[in-house]
């Protein structure tokens, strides 16, 4: 998707160099300007041809492609990554590649599936919050008996 110009309720894009889209300011909290070029995604195609765009993949799809791109970074970054609620939607953009609510959705899935807790004492990749009200993921090494060494 390639931004072109503002219309009083979004952006303006040119799709795959052939149809024209609305990305409405309300899908996205990034300042985007003409030339800015990404991968968007079609929320609807109306009976006149218009059609409405999305910066990010909708529901549970999006929710589960972006866990996998948070446990990557995490990974990447040797386990250790500061970000809260109070994270800029910017950094999150910029870090992730998601929107801050796309980003709490995956941190939800990660959680849920057991792959990430808000627990520190966990053997798995862990978010947990500091007293400093930063939310670390963070990296903890496996202590379960498979990787014991056992003496006889």
């Amino acid at each position: 998707m390639l931004i072109y110009g503002e219309s009083p309720l979004g952006f303006k894009a040119i799709i795959d160099k052939q149809h024209r889209g609305l990305l409405y300011y309300a899908e996205t909290s990034d300042k985007l300007e003409a030339g800015d070029q990404f991968t968007g995604y079609i929320k609807k195609v109306h009976a006149n041809g218009n059609i409405d765009l999305r910066r990010d993949p909708a529901g549970r799809q999006r929710a589960e492609t972006f866990s996998a791109v948070i446990m990557e970074k995490l990974v990447a970054a040797d386990g250790c990554m500061p970000f809260n609620e109070k994270s800029t939607s910017e950094s999150i953009r910029e870090t992730f590649g998601m929107s801050k609510k796309a980003f709490k959705q995956a941190w939800a899935v990660l959680i849920k599936a057991g792959e990430v807790t808000d627990r520190f004492e966990t053997e798995h990749l862990t978010l947990r919050s500091k007293w400093d009200g930063q939310m670390f993921i963070e990296k903890i090494p496996d202590h379960s008996p498979k990787q014991q060494n056992r003496k006889s």
